[in-house]
This record gives C-alpha cells, structure tokens and sequence, in this order.
C-alpha cells in the first residue's frame, strides 16, 4: 500500500481525492468543503482525511475523516467513492460519491439516533453471539399495523389448552453461576424446549407459532487477518483476509416473551369468560 502525508494550505474538495492508496491530509477545517454537516460549526482546526483503497474491487475507494472534539475525543466519517473506470490512478469514468456517515467504536458516546437503511432487514447479536443487557427508558415500540399482517384470526382453544399446560420455573443461569458461584440469582420465565414437548404432546407443531426460534451452527475454524499486498504500480496482488474467530458447531433454542405473555393472557381471559358464564347460570 502508498503511503503519503502530506499539508495542505489551500481550499479542499474531498470529492477530488480519489487517487489509490493511503493519503494523510492534515488540514485547517474550516477551509475545506464537503466536511459531515454536523461539524460545521466545530472550531477546532487540525483533521485528517485517509483515503484507502485497500479493497479487492479496483473502482471502489473508501475516504476516512477523522475530527478531533474538545479534550481527547475525536469524531470519524466514511464514505464510499466509485468510479465505473478504477484502476491505479482511480482517474477517468463516472464518479458517484457516497454521503458521509458517522462510525463508532466501542467506548464511543452516541450522540445521534442509529438508522439503517433497510427496514426489517438487520439484526443485534445472533443467536450463537447474543448480547447482555438492554436498558430502555421507554418500552419497546413494535409495529402492529393491521395492513402488515394476514390471516388475522382467534387464538384457537387448542393452542390455549396447550399453553396451559406449561409451567412457570424459576432457575440460574449456568453463565452467571459460573461467574457468581452460589451468590447468582435466580430467574423466572419458562423453558423453551418444554414448550416444544407440551405443543407436540397436543398433536401441535411449534414450528407454527411464534413462540420458539430454534437454529443450530457449524463449527468455524480462525483465520488470521491478512492485509492485502500491491505491486510497485499500486496495483492489487491479493485480496485483504480479515481475521475470523474460532466457533465450536452448537444449537440453542430461544423464547419469545411477548407472545408467551400474550398467549398467558388469552388463556386467563378465556378462564374468566367461562367462569363469568357459570356464574350467570
């Protein structure tokens, strides 16, 4: 990879670099153009802008801006540049310029909403990778709009009967005992694989409702990371290998709270529905 570093004293359009490898600009920022919209005002002047083209596709760029904040913070933009043409001067063709976006980094303080650009398309965590706590000062909002669902219908008394037919626990966590010891606290809720044997009892296939997910994983062997080499012209001789953690092959069943919460409701209403009618009798 070329690596250059260079100071810049005239005015600065980010679009105009595009050239191949690494470039350090340490500028004044308040005379360059095209800086996030949100730094507009910040006073600060010494940035820096890399530009890398350590990608195996030759017509697509990646710029990094980097803003130092008050005291020790920074803040970092990316941003894609294509160009239909590529190659090592990135010279030529169409050029198609990405908006910036902000990136963080574990530590960093969000001080904006998170959106993705597609809707119900990404998820936080996995199944084998989960995440710990979610704390929420309001409940969570979920979109419930009768234009998005089908097939919408009564809960069918044999899918309530079912329900009733599980238990409430209470348990420990086998990864807060082997933190806590005798000291880690016990839980309540329900378990997910006595779901599955209380609904196939009743003739009844989990896999229809929403209540369980179960998913299963093949074991992955690490990989080292591996940069990605160039040749004297700039042009690329091997792909980047990123690094990949090792994984033993798992399974693990999941609970849906929501709708087990609702179906113990329905269960209840139609409990007092039918005590209500033998006491009108």
């Amino acid at each position: 990879m070329n690596n250059k570093t260079m100071n810049i004293s005239r005015s600065i359009d980010l679009n105009e670099f595009n050239a191949l490898g690494l470039y350090i600009f340490t500028v004044s920022l308040n005379t360059c153009l095209n800086i996030p919209s949100d730094q507009l005002t910040n006073t600060i002047k010494s940035w820096r802008l890399e530009i890398s083209s350590n990608t195996a596709d030759l017509t697509i760029r990646t710029q990094v801006l980097v803003i130092p904040q008050e005291g020790n913070e920074y803040a970092r933009y990316e941003r894609t540049v294509k160009n239909t043409v590529g190659g090592s001067n990135f010279g030529g063709g169409t050029i198609s310029v990405q908006s910036w976006h902000k990136v963080y980094f574990q530590g960093d303080l969000i001080n904006t909403n998170l959106e993705f650009d597609k809707s119900a398309t990404y998820n936080i965590g996995s199944s084998s990778n989960t995440v710990n706590n979610l704390y929420m000062q309001n409940a969570v909002t979920v979109v419930s709009d009768e234009n998005h669902k089908t097939e919408i219908q009564d809960i069918p008394d044999n899918v309530l009967e079912a329900w009733s037919k599980v238990n409430f626990q209470m348990y420990q966590l086998n990864s807060e005992v082997q933190e806590k010891g005798e000291i880690a606290q016990f839980h309540f809720g329900v378990i997910a694989q006595r779901i599955k044997e209380v609904f196939e009892h009743a003739g009844l296939n989990f896999n229809d409702y929403g209540l369980l997910t179960y998913e299963k994983w093949d074991a992955v062997q690490a990989v080292e990371y591996m940069p990605a080499t160039y040749d004297k012209e700039g042009n690329q001789t091997s792909p980047e290998i990123k690094a990949v953690e090792a994984k033993e092959a798992g399974e693990i069943y999941m609970v849906r709270y929501d709708e087990c919460i609702i179906l113990e409701m329905a269960y209840q209403r139609k409990r007092l529905a039918n005590l209500e009618e033998k006491l009108k009798a």
